[in-house]
């Protein structure tokens, strides 16, 4: 239809010159001069409709649903190209194949949205979270699935400063050159895909030789990232979505939607594997908690079947299970710490790159589509920011089991607190404590041999680990029964002893969540006007451990006892 079209073309041209020649060598005037010329550029969006009718009907009949990705998108770029032809060339804007294509294209992305997302339940199934090991600069835009950003930002700068924009205004079409080349052509085709191939394979070489000339140079290299094979694969799913979307920008209500439930599925499958097997005291923060419902409650809860209508309606997502594989339950492997590392830091870089691409996500969302803008907003504003707490929240699934706290509880609360002299030797509790700390500190060395752990997971690690020991300390006081001023000092001699030791441990200064343990332990001399002042300011304590605290604070009145007793009950 192109060639047939451009031949249009080339006697349009032929009569135009030949009119032109004829006018300029005649000075008579010639009653058929430009007769033939007017009648075939009147004739123009008449020629095109039958075309246009041809390539519609081609569509309306052709069956999406046999068709693969890549081949969809030939033929999404073939009708955007047929449609930029009848533009320039003919005057004519095609909407009704535009109507044809999305019908056809929303269709297909439904049925294709439900198979991505029953693949990565499967890759997520399947997932050992080991490394898969990438570029340390590496980022989303690397993958070969975003090299189509690139092409299409070089159309766009060969675009401007075109005068064919102005052409169109004032003729309604542009005349075909001479040496027109027919862009449906076979060996176009095949050449475009080349320069493509070619343009990212010249880049990628580049790019390796600039690494490499760094890497000489520099001594101090930085670790590459942490990340799992379906973090991935999730990234590759994303060119593929934003890819169709910058072809048929139309289909951005489901495509943009259907983006953010890729992520969603795969942050929220990640904290059910590694956030929901801490010990019975872990505790779960309040943001993370309620991003994890609002999940659940739209992609798989029995509220959630429309789903914005993105999903093929036969199609019903579910939670995933872990892979066999995994090994969460061992303590000299620290409940999988290595595992959960990169689990973690694969939710953390692909939050990152969903950063990076979002002005690309925004830019194919027409502005009137103010529903779409704002679901996009809400998911950055309410999803994204809640990433950094998956940290604390699968980290603490180990740190509320990487040490020994029941045993320590019971051995603190079996410890002689009502004594009459004064202590110079802390208790046999203390060493117990000690030991378990350097064995754990020897646990997260190994699993700094098996994965990169950046110091900021180091330290966060024995952040929480030494924070769930605190408390677990705490609570052996509180059940410690009754307690001497002289049992108080030896607490605290107990304490500092700790500190000191713990100290060149865990390599943190000063040890995090003292004030906790002191402030209890302290809280004891205070005058019985103060005591209740700082009942009522210190809600991190249980109120279990408030009444013991009253219980042994022998010079607090039976009166004031029962009233803060009251109090805390309420």
């Amino acid at each position: 239809m192109c060639k047939i079209l451009t031949i249009y073309h080339t006697i349009l041209r032929y009569h135009t010159e030949d009119d032109e020649q004829r006018r300029m060598s005649n000075s008579g005037e010639d009653p058929m001069l430009g007769v033939v010329a007017h009648q075939m550029t009147s004739s123009l969006h008449a020629v095109f409709r039958v075309a246009l009718s041809k390539m519609n009907s081609l569509l309306c009949c052709q069956d999406f649903s046999a068709l693969k990705f890549d081949q969809l998108l030939d033929i999404v770029d073939m009708t955007n190209r047929f449609r930029l032809f009848g533009r320039n060339f003919f005057g004519h804007s095609s909407n009704e194949l535009i109507m044809s294509l999305e019908k056809q294209t929303v269709s297909y992305f439904k049925r294709y949205h439900s198979e991505r997302m029953e693949e990565l339940r499967m890759f997520l199934e399947n997932e050992c979270f080991t490394i898969c090991p990438v570029s340390q600069q590496f980022t989303i835009f690397d993958l070969q699935d975003f090299s189509f950003l690139e092409e299409s930002r070089k159309q766009k700068t060969d675009l401007v400063g075109s005068p064919k924009d102005a052409v169109v205004e004032q003729n309604g079409f542009v005349p075909i050159p001479a040496h027109f080349v027919n862009p449906f052509a076979t060996a176009e085709l095949e050449s475009r895909r080349q320069s493509q191939r070619n343009s990212r394979s010249v880049d990628e070489v580049e790019e390796a030789n600039m690494e490499n000339g760094s890497m000489d140079k520099e001594e101090e290299i930085e670790a590459t990232p942490n990340l799992c094979n379906t973090a991935l694969t999730l990234l590759r799913f994303f060119g593929r979505y934003i890819r169709m979307t910058s072809l048929l920008p139309s289909i951005a209500d489901y495509s943009v939607p259907a983006l953010t439930q890729l992520f969603e599925y795969f942050f929220y499958s990640v904290c059910i594997f590694f956030g929901s097997d801490g010990s019975e005291h872990m505790e779960t923060p309040p943001k993370i908690k309620a991003i994890l419902s609002d999940i659940y409650a739209r992609l798989l809860g029995d509220e959630a079947e429309s789903l914005n209508g993105t999903f093929d309606k036969d199609w019903r997502l579910s939670v995933p299970k872990p892979c066999s594989g995994l090994d969460l339950n061992h303590v000299d492997k620290l409940y999988g710490a290595v595992e959960r590392v990169i689990a973690v830091e694969s939710v953390e870089f692909v939050a990152r790159q969903l950063d990076l691409v979002r002005p690309v996500m925004e830019s194919l969302v027409p502005p009137s589509n103010e529903s779409i803008i704002s679901q996009l907003d809400e998911f950055y504003a309410k999803i994204l920011s809640g990433v950094p707490d998956t940290r604390r929240l699968v980290f603490d699934c180990v740190a509320s089991r990487a040490l020994k706290l029941p045993v320590l509880i019971a051995a603190v609360s079996n410890t002689k607190w009502d004594i009459n002299e004064l202590q110079s030797h802390h208790s046999s509790y203390v060493d117990f404590l000690v030991k378990d700390f350097e064995a754990f500190s020897l646990r997260l060395d190994h699993v700094a041999e098996c994965v990169n752990l950046s110091e900021a997971v180091r330290a966060l690690l024995w952040d929480r680990t030494i924070y769930y020991t605190f408390k677990a300390l705490v609570q052996g006081y509180c059940e410690g029964g009754k307690c001497s001023t002289e049992g108080r000092a030896l607490m605290q001699l107990d304490f500092q002893h700790l500190l000191l030791k713990l100290e060149p441990i865990c390599n943190l200064h000063p040890v995090p969540h003292t004030a906790f343990v002191e402030g209890y332990i302290k809280a004891f001399y205070l005058p019985e006007n103060g005591l209740e002042e700082w009942i009522s300011k210190h809600s991190e304590y249980t109120a279990k451990q408030m009444i013991s605290l009253l219980g042994v604070a022998t010079h607090v009145s039976k009166k004031a006892r029962t009233r803060i007793i009251n109090a805390l009950n309420d």
